[in-house]
């Protein structure tokens, strides 16, 4: 009994001794002192070992002292179960958070390759639309170079156009140095004529006060002969009275065989048409209309409508 209990002793403080587990209420070290085959003597050194104990579980009997320990070493192992289920689960919760973390870094990193992914067709799509540049840098460049030498030819054909056009201008002011000299010697020209037309216009307005003159004289000897005639029903119409008969432009019997003419063939018309010539007849002679042969005139319309009143009587 006493070996079996040596031997219990022994594989407890083996355990204990392995483990170096402290007592984390109240710091005390749990292992077991080590057996010794002579046993325990109050004066031997396990005195020193088993102060690590309580003086209860030393109080005791072997068995009651050992049945101590070893619900003290299950309720230090319950303790720290208790810990390490406390501990998994906040490494359980650690591993959820790290979970979602992972889930979240994993939605980025979806989200970075599609963006990866869109960025390289974009790039791509970059490089058709540099290529497409490019190649309208070069058609532009071409239709460039092209555009140049066609400003070149045009700006020689210009040139040669501008040196025509230098000749013909200097020609053309020749040319108008000759017409400023022409002109300058027609309005010398000019001027001399104007000179000549004055004295003309003078001597015209001369003329055309002895006309005036000569014409009332004449019409004076007509109407005198034409009272002459009058007065002396015997004397023929060429007979001239003082000179001033005859058969001129102004002469009274010419006139009026003229209006009588022109009265019978009136009456020869329809009734509108012969007093529209009557009409015109009278207003070509009437006083009115001849300021300057009033008298004469009224003598050729007194003719007129003596002549009209005949040709109503005899119609």
């Amino acid at each position: 009994m006493k070996a079996h209990l040596k031997y219990k002793k022994t594989e407890a403080a083996d355990d204990v001794k392995d483990e170096g587990v402290l007592d984390q209420h109240d710091g005390r070290d749990l292992r077991l002192p080590s057996a010794s085959p002579q046993g325990c003597s109050a004066a031997s050194p396990c005195s020193s070992h088993s102060s690590g104990f309580s003086s209860s579980i030393l109080a005791q009997s072997p068995e009651d002292a050992l049945s101590a320990m070893f619900d003290e070493r299950v309720s230090l192992l319950a303790s720290t179960l208790e810990n390490v289920r406390s501990k998994c689960e906040l490494l359980q919760e650690q591993l959820t958070e790290s979970s979602s973390v992972c889930s979240s870094y994993a939605a980025r990193l979806s989200r970075s390759e599609d963006t990866v992914r869109r960025l390289k067709v974009e790039s791509e799509q970059w490089k058709d639309r540099e290529r497409q540049l490019q190649q309208d840098v070069s058609r532009l460049e071409a239709l460039l170079e092209a555009g140049r030498l066609q400003a070149a030819f045009t700006e020689a054909r210009h040139q040669a156009a501008l040196a025509e056009e230098r000749v013909r201008c200097e020609r053309l002011r020749a040319m108008r140095d000759d017409a400023l000299q022409q002109r300058d010697n027609a309005l010398s020209e000019l001027s001399g004529c104007y000179a000549d037309v004055d004295a003309l216009q003078a001597t015209l307005a001369d003329s055309a006060v002895y006309v005036r003159f000569l014409r009332k004289r004449l019409l004076e000897l007509e109407l005198l002969a034409a009272r002459q005639q009058q007065q002396q029903p015997g004397r023929t119409d060429k007979g001239g009275g003082g000179g001033g008969g005859g058969s001129g432009v102004f002469s009274l019997a010419s006139i009026r065989t003229a209006i009588q003419a022109a009265v019978a063939e009136a009456a020869k018309c329809g009734e509108e048409e012969r007093r529209k010539r009557i009409r015109q007849l009278q207003l070509r002679w009437h006083p009115d209309k001849n300021p300057v042969l009033t008298e004469f005139a009224t003598e050729v319309t007194k003719i007129i409508n003596e002549a009209v009143a005949e040709m109503e009587r005899a119609g």
